[in-house]
């Protein structure tokens, strides 16, 4: 487990900048966006980047598992077996306008029993929050 958690710290720090990077580049506030579900329900390209990326990492991480991600087209809501639960930019809202509170959140469940979940701030290269339940680690 603490390979996982690990390698999980550092891909969510990796996206972390990546997700910095693309708000710079993209000149901010000025990020161009798209409602989801309702006019306060945004995404941007960054949203799905970081997705995108973090999903293909994770699942070459534990090849058993599959994601429940936010920015799915069609999200897997199933706990069973081995899945990784993720927010690629919790606050896109705060990125469109430019605000640096926007954070990246992960978990991952084994058999509908939280084994990890760990919280890193974009912005904020040291604000990392982690825990996980060793009796419930993927095997």
């Amino acid at each position: 487990m603490n390979d996982i958690l690990e390698r999980a710290i550092l891909l969510v720090t990796e996206a972390g900048s990546y997700i910095c990077q693309s708000a710079r580049a993209c000149d901010q506030p000025n990020l161009e966006y798209m409602h989801k579900s309702s006019i306060g329900d945004l995404v941007t390209s960054v949203d799905l980047d970081v997705q995108n990326r973090l999903s293909k990492v994770l699942l070459e991480l534990l090849p058993n598992s599959h994601i429940l991600g936010e920015e799915a087209k069609s999200p897997d809501s199933d706990l069973g077996g081995i899945v990784w639960i993720l927010d690629p930019v919790d606050g896109t809202t705060n990125l469109v306008h430019g605000l640096p509170y926007v954070a990246i959140s992960l978990a991952l469940y084994d058999s509908g029993l939280r084994a990890l979940g760990l919280t890193h701030c974009a912005y904020s290269k040291n604000k990392i929050r982690w825990g996980y339940n060793r009796c419930s680690a993927p095997r």
